[in-house]
């Protein structure tokens, strides 16, 4: 833990609930935050040498989590293991808050009454999609962005650093994926992003009806058209810019709010797109 790339509060409750593990934790922030690391991490912390079959991971590739998983899940949470030490299982439940909501009420009656040697460790952008009586049964940490300075005592003095430190927002996974892992899916997404602000509006227009149909990836578009927004508004000092900026920003705030609530995809990117 002690060389992972974590701000000062965010390790600090990260160090607490290590000391003293509760049964279940709740990492909470952006898509790029780190959260899927961290999770690991603790697991690691916790488990020891004892790895292997002991963890059980769920939620990788940000698909639905249906009931279907959540009853495999407690499946394992049946079987006995064998030892003595405290924590001898670990569940990871990558992106929680695309569980059904007959997954998380099955998870909330696993939460209500865990094993006793089980801890679960739950990541999420922290949407009111996970229910708040989930929330209300785990310990919640969030990840919080690093200084620059931070940054490059972590990473380094590489080329580009500043540049991706602006477009990450600080989050440490975006932050290593930007610099290391061009193939990541927030790194195509980034990319994608920067495209669309580049383009008129009429060429942003005619990629509305594809975008539509993945409905699935818009979250992680809007998350990137804010990051590439943001990153462009810290980088100007032109006061035309900055206004067109600022509003642009404001446009996919309000395009973030409306897809949560289950807005017309279609008409949202067509609004949105109007707008940058």
């Amino acid at each position: 833990m002690d060389k992972a790339a974590f701000h000062p509060s965010t390790r600090e409750h990260l160090d607490n609930f290590l000391k003293s593990p509760s049964h279940a934790l709740c990492l909470v922030g952006p898509p790029g935050a780190g959260k899927g690391y961290a999770a690991l991490l603790v697991a690691g912390e916790l488990l020891g040498k004892t790895a292997g079959d002991a963890l059980y991971h769920l939620g990788e590739d940000e698909a639905g989590i249906g009931i279907e998983q959540i009853r495999a899940l407690q499946q394992f949470l049946r079987l006995k293991k064998p030892g003595h030490a405290a924590t001898r299982r670990m569940v990871i439940i990558e992106n929680a808050q695309n569980m059904s909501g007959e997954a998380q009420n099955a998870l909330l009656k696993t939460l209500e009454e865990p094993p006793a040697d089980a801890v679960f460790i739950l990541t999420t952008d922290g949407s009111a999609t996970l229910r708040s009586t989930i929330y209300s049964r785990v310990q919640s940490v969030h990840i919080m962005p690093l200084s620059l300075d931070q940054a490059t005592e972590y990473f380094g003095n590489k080329p580009g650093l500043a540049k991706f430190y602006h477009l990450s927002g600080g989050y440490a996974g975006l932050l290593y994926a930007l610099l290391n892992d061009p193939e990541h899916h927030l790194v195509e997404a980034v990319e994608q992003a920067k495209g669309i602000i580049r383009s008129t509006s009429y060429e942003r227009l005619l990629l509305v009806d594809g975008l539509a149909k993945q409905k699935e990836s818009l979250p992680t578009l809007l998350y990137a058209l804010q990051r590439v927004a943001g990153a462009l508004l810290a980088g100007t000092t032109d006061a035309a810019k900055l206004k067109r900026l600022t509003a642009t920003r404001r446009a996919i705030y309000q395009a973030e709010l409306d897809s949560s609530k289950s807005a017309n995809t279609k008409l949202l990117l067509t609004d949105l797109f109007l707008n940058l």
